[in-house]
């Protein structure tokens, strides 16, 4: 297999994570019944808890912010990356699943606080355009010295 064959895989198998960890979450909200997961301490009356309205959106829109401007960042990082002489091909590859399987984790945090798997699956689903960014601008089989 070429690097880039196997960069695409390391990606893809990112994504498929991703998509198993939102499956799990919405397997363990109907468990629960659609109960709010965080629940209060004792001593603060042991109420189910969940943001709500406009803090919910300001959580929203900056975990979906940090999703999306991490892209460039990370792109640009795992190209210097690349470039590298000094560096192990799964390194690399590892880089490239867990930038793509990351998005989850702010979806994650987003529906335990709020609860809303909705628009947490929206938040998780910048894992595709990761994918998708990672493929286009990363070029893995270019590297200084690379033989296919």
């Amino acid at each position: 297999m070429t690097r880039r064959t196997i960069w695409a895989l390391a990606g893809i198998l990112g994504l498929l994570l991703n998509a198993a960890a939102m499956l799990l979450l919405y397997l363990w909200g109907v468990a629960r019944a659609g109960r709010p997961i965080i629940v209060l301490p004792q001593a603060m009356g042991g109420e189910p808890w969940a943001l709500q309205g406009t803090a919910q959106l300001v959580v929203y829109l900056f975990l979906l912010g940090l999703a999306l401007a991490e892209i460039p960042l990370m792109v640009a990082g795992l190209r210097v990356l690349v470039r590298s002489e000094a560096r192990a091909d799964w390194i690399l590859h590892s880089g490239n699943l867990a930038f793509v399987f990351f998005a989850a984790v702010y979806a994650l945090i987003f529906i335990v606080v709020t609860n809303r798997l909705d628009l947490g699956l929206s938040i998780a689903g910048t894992g595709l355009l990761r994918l998708i960014a990672g493929l286009v601008w990363v070029r893995p089989a270019i590297a200084p010295g690379a033989v296919e």
